[in-house]
């Protein structure tokens, strides 16, 4: 059984300012895989796709259907509902470590 839990959703309107990276709470990381993380309200993320101004993110919960698309420094778009825990981990020198989950 899957648990629903809410985090903020947020579609912002083409015609009004983009959020920063810094007001909506993002940091990189480096992860497991010596590869760039996105982490935002305690969730991870990985670079999806590359486009010409873009970068989709998408949350590493396999399954997992949140995710985000920055254009530079602004959010452009996000969908932000997981319907699992947040993950374990905690950041050491900008690198993430993963850590066991509570039982």
């Amino acid at each position: 059984m899957c648990q629903i839990i809410p985090t903020p959703n947020f579609i912002i309107p083409r015609n009004s300012i983009p959020t920063t990276i810094p007001e909506a709470g993002i940091t990189f990381v480096i992860g497991n895989k010596n590869k760039q993380l996105l982490l935002l309200d305690g969730y991870k993320f990985y670079e999806e796709r590359r486009y010409t101004n873009t970068v989709a993110w998408r949350c590493t919960f396999t399954g997992c259907r949140a995710r985000l698309t920055l254009a530079g420094r602004h959010v452009l778009r996000a969908q932000l509902l997981h319907h699992h825990p947040r993950p374990a981990f905690t950041v050491r020198n900008g690198v993430m470590v993963n850590l066991p989950n509570k039982k």
